[in-house]
């Protein structure tokens, strides 16, 4: 299951990106100044997720590290007893440009909403850059409720990356039993976690830089 959803984070994200350039907000080209953007699809582009049934689950983003980065890290955590766990992600310290010395690309995070055999919120991430996918995931959970009632945010703005701070570019919440009134709550809830410390599923996936060598290769 991880690798096809891997895999379909990979044509996912080369379809978007054939079908979309050639236009003003290329996606295959990274931002000019050091941050985390999302993607605006345009009609083409959300015809095509809404035809493979991804318009739900595919998030796009730009990136360009801050100078001075040596690795980036994306990571998947879940709120385990009101503190973050890490449950997966990836780190890459080896695809800096020799000449800017900047990580500068893609990033896209797909999320399995299904709820085959109970398991529901794997994620799969893939980091492009020029011309190189690496590509990350998490293990889904085994969601035993007979219903749920939730939702995920996502980074909606452009969004600086200093280093060493992560950014929040995805949040989801789920509840086993609807609260009596559901709070309001954004990708920087990340940084005050114990404001859903009542929902019964909480995840998040996070960007940093930097300037440290990390490990390169999956985390788990």
């Amino acid at each position: 299951m991880k690798k096809l959803a891997l895999i379909l984070t990979a044509v996912a994200s080369a379809a978007l990106l054939t079908a979309c350039q050639g236009e003003a907000s290329d996606p295959s080209q990274p931002l000019d100044q050091p941050g985390v953007a999302p993607y605006e699809y345009d009609a083409e582009a959300e015809y095509l997720l809404n035809a493979i049934q991804l318009d739900f689950d595919l998030q796009l983003l730009r990136f360009r590290s801050p100078e001075g980065a040596k690795s980036m890290a994306v990571t998947v955590y879940r709120m385990v007893d009101g503190q973050w766990q890490v449950v997966g992600g990836r780190t890459t310290s080896s695809d800096l440009d020799p000449e800017e010395g900047l990580y500068a690309g893609t990033l896209t995070v797909q999320t399995d909403q299904n709820t085959f055999d109970g398991e529901v919120y794997g994620v799969s991430t893939l980091i492009n850059m020029g011309g190189g996918a690496i590509g990350g995931s998490a293990p889904a959970v085994n969601w035993t409720a007979e219903s749920s009632s939730g939702g995920t945010a996502y980074l909606e703005d452009y969004t600086e990356t200093p280093l060493g701070e992560e950014v929040p570019v995805q949040w989801t919440v789920l509840y086993a039993n609807p609260p009596a009134e559901y709070p309001v709550f954004t990708v920087e809830d990340y940084f005050t976690p114990d404001k859903l410390s009542d929902a019964d599923f909480v995840q998040a996936v996070t960007v940093m830089f930097t300037d440290e060598m990390l490990e390169e290769g999956p985390i788990d």
